[in-house]
């Protein structure tokens, strides 16, 4: 195994990956100043270069850079971090790739600190399980007192050599990172005689390492048991069990590894006292944040927004929302209420005073920055934009009293501008009629559209603000008048079934340009039709990846999805690429396949992630298309439906064949190239709403065939088109999405004719 495991380290490719990883986290130069920029630019000769070092035995690392982050505890202690340099950082993430699946073979599953699959959440989930499925209430909460300090090195470099074989090359490696030396601030050397460095990449799994015998020799004893780190909690059927179990450990940890505990007086609790772990109160059945968390949170923000601190706008922002983020994924899961107000209430305070502070000194502008976002935890996501944006403007205005200066101008711009908005939403949602319960007549009256059932009018719109009208397939009456005036005007009129799919259409008897169709035709095996298939599928993938980082930025619950879009997000990116370099010299229909299979790699991972942030009493197996029964598949086919009918109008009105496509294949009777068009917006437009829709706790009601109630069709269209109606940034200025979605189809015609290039709509997250 020795040869093995030594050569898979030294492999070329292995180095590298290792440098692509530690560029990927955005890493710091250590002592000698050296960025990762800088070691990059002569890449392949500084890798060959360590290499060879490590086979010659000349290889020896930098002193790490002392660096002090507080703790934010009662204590006001800080935590001592060491920075290494670029260099030894690529060499410890290699062999971390090597060593660390040994170790995952070796490790009970009890431990769940810096381990993939593992983490906060399903420590707190083993706890849970261990109190209920276990019976064991009654536990142990104790902490290993400057544990990364005081690791011993001879015991720990025994453990690494037994994990790899006895490889002496590798377990030199690690010898030299436990006992390199430590530059403090101002230029001081420190000698290590213990412990590893926290901030090392090869010092979480070497911590890992050192406490496996402990949790072997739990085990054995047959305690209920989760260790994170150096934090562990026992847990026991009875008082006394408990106690033993405390005192058996204590004396394992100071007899056999060098460890002692911190200070703690009264260890020992029952479920009906109350406890804490992680960050965690339990008590009976009420879990939430533990007074000690809340003391450490208080803290942390109140050093963020201290007026005594140096940072800039920005850089506030930036820690302040980093902050919020990991308290989101930690606590999220306790649900968002009451958990997260205090924090809410104590930014807004801060945040308050220090906007006044900055803006009397001049350091800060009299208006939040538009690219500026608020991050509160519990708010995060049920507010809109908008509504954020509101939200940060009110914190301005109320911290510092300058503001109220402004120009009438500057104030005028501003309100007109937030009417212009809710103009174009409203503008996009409401010029739309949609029909779908049976009963209805459509007709038109006194220069106006109206809906009667039974006689009554129940909904009416002027004729001149129609812009299209959604009927279903059974059950309804339209007027030749209405059919008339929609043929003549150019307005859409769109029959859909019950999965929201388009069965007929109102077109004028002109329908499309013979020589635009005749182009379409003849260019879909040509380059131009390859490239067009390309760009579909990569402003597909885009904005889905777009979309899975917004999630990954925002959402609030605390349910494993950060961990499992940071496993996939390397590979869902590789495979963006590979669509976008994909040879277009193959047989046509092979570059398709080729496509079609890369995007369904990327959407069975991507639909897996999804199913994440969906709320937890929506099961999602993963998308179905036709026949879909569950609530999340129904709800995005019937709202793709409402997306066929705006591309539908798009293409038509732009002269385009709807039946002629450059990605699907020619079916009889379907228009391949909606299909084509709507790819770049299923994710921001469709995926977005219907995810928005079931995380605010709507009703979703189905009827006994699986369809969707005409109640809940309606919602689904009128937020569908809503959204359409949002403002995002385009080509460098502010549209709604549907008229992008309009301009694409234009842009295609254009590409057509040889006077555009086209490229798909992408989404900002």
């Amino acid at each position: 195994m020795t040869a093995s495991i030594l050569d898979a380290f030294l492999d070329e490719s292995n180095l590298l990956n290792a440098f692509r990883r530690v560029r990927q986290k955005g890493s710091r130069g250590g002592i000698d100043n050296v960025s990762v920029d800088a070691f990059e630019k002569d890449l392949k000769k500084n890798l060959r270069r360590l290499r060879q070092d490590i086979i010659e035995g000349g290889y020896t690392p930098e002193p790490v850079a002392e660096i002090r982050t507080p703790k934010f505890n009662e204590k006001k202690e800080w935590r001592h971090l060491g920075l290494p340099t670029v260099a030894d950082k690529i060499i410890q993430k290699a062999l971390l790739t090597v060593v660390e699946p040994l170790a995952e073979k070796l490790f009970l599953d009890t431990s769940y600190a810096y381990r993939k699959d593992k983490g906060h959440y399903r420590a707190i989930r083993r706890v849970e399980h261990n109190l209920n499925a276990g019976k064991r209430q009654w536990v142990v909460r104790q902490d290993v007192d400057d544990f990364f300090d005081r690791l011993n090195h001879d015991h720990l470099i025994s453990l690494f050599s037994d994990l790899v074989g006895h490889e002496k090359t590798l377990v030199t490696l690690v010898a030299l990172w436990c006992r390199s030396g430590i530059i403090a601030k101002g230029g001081k050397w420190k000698d290590v005689e213990a412990g590893v460095r926290q901030g090392q990449v090869i010092s979480p799994l070497l911590a890992n390492l050192y406490l496996h015998e402990l949790d072997v020799f739990v085990k054995e004893n047959q305690w209920g048991w989760v260790r994170y780190a150096d934090d562990y909690i026992l847990q026991c059927a009875s008082k006394d069990q408990a106690l033993e179990a405390d005192l058996a450990v204590k004396d394992y940890l100071s007899r056999k590894l060098s460890l002692q505990l911190n200070e703690n007086k009264s260890p020992v609790a029952s479920l009906e006292q109350g406890f804490d772990f992680l960050g965690i109160h339990f008590k009976g059945t009420t879990r939430s944040i533990s007074e000690k968390k809340r003391n450490r949170i208080n803290s942390k923000l109140g050093f963020l927004l201290s007026p005594k601190s140096s940072l800039s706008l920005d850089e506030v922002f930036v820690r302040l929302g980093q902050a919020v983020k990991g308290w989101q994924f930690h606590y999220g899961f306790l649900g968002s209420g009451e958990q997260f107000q205090f924090i809410e209430q104590k930014i807004i305070t801060l945040l308050g005073w220090l906007v006044q502070c900055r803006i009397k000194q001049g350091k800060w502008p009299r208006k939040p920055p538009p690219h500026l976002r608020l991050p509160l935890p519990a708010s995060q996501f049920l507010l809109s934009e908008k509504e954020k944006k509101k939200q940060l403007l009110a914190i301005w205005e109320e911290g510092q009293a300058a503001l109220k200066s402004e120009k009438p101008i500057q104030q005028a711009d501003q309100k007109a501008g937030v009417k212009r908005r809710q103009f174009k939403r409203k503008q996009a949602a409401g010029g739309e009629l949609f029909i779908l319960s049976p009963g209805h007549f459509v007709g038109i009256q006194s220069n106006r559209i109206v809906v009667r059932q039974k006689q009554k009018i129940v909904s009416e719109i002027p004729v001149s603000e129609l812009k299209g009208i959604t009927v279903a397939e059974q059950g309804l009456s339209v007027s030749t008048n209405v059919l008339h005036h929609c043929a003549v005007k150019d307005i859409p009129f769109h029959i859909i079934d019950g999965f929201g799919n388009i069965t007929a259409v109102l077109q004028h008897p002109a329908g499309a340009r013979a020589e635009i169709v005749q182009k379409q035709v003849a260019l879909r095996d040509d380059k131009q039709g390859l490239h067009l298939a390309r760009m579909f599928i990569l402003g597909k993938t885009k904005n889905q990846l777009a979309l899975l980082k917004s999630y990954g930025k925002y959402k609030k619950r605390n349910n494993g999805y950060k961990e499992a879009f940071e496993k996939e997000k390397e590979q869902l990116e590789q495979l963006t690429n590979k669509i976008n370099s994909l040879n277009t010299d193959k047989e046509p229909g092979r570059f398709r396949n080729g496509l079609m299979g890369l995007e369904g790699n990327f959407a069975s991972k991507y639909w897996h992630l999804i199913s994440y942030v969906l709320p937890g009493n929506f099961e999602f197996a993963g998308r179905k298309r036709k026949g879909a029964g569950d609530p999340v598949n129904s709800l995005l086919n019937y709202g793709y439906g409402i997306l066929y009918s705006q591309a539908l109008y798009a293409v038509v009105k732009a002269g385009l064949n709807p039946t002629a496509g450059f990605l699907h294949s020619y079916q009889p009777g379907k228009p391949v190239l909606i299909y084509d068009l709507i790819e770049e917006f299923r994710a921001p437009v469709v995926d977005r709403t219907v995810i928005s829709m079931l995380n605010r706790g709507g009703k979703i009601e189905q009827q006994k065939d699986g369809f969707l109630t005409k109640a809940c069709c309606k919602k689904l269209a009128g937020a569908t088109m809503t959204r359409l109606g949002t403002e995002v940034v385009h080509k460098g200025r502010k549209d709604t999405l549907q008229n992008i979605l309009f301009q694409q189809a234009v842009t295609l015609r254009e590409y057509l004719h040889g006077k555009k290039k086209y490229k798909p709509y992408l989404s900002r997250w």
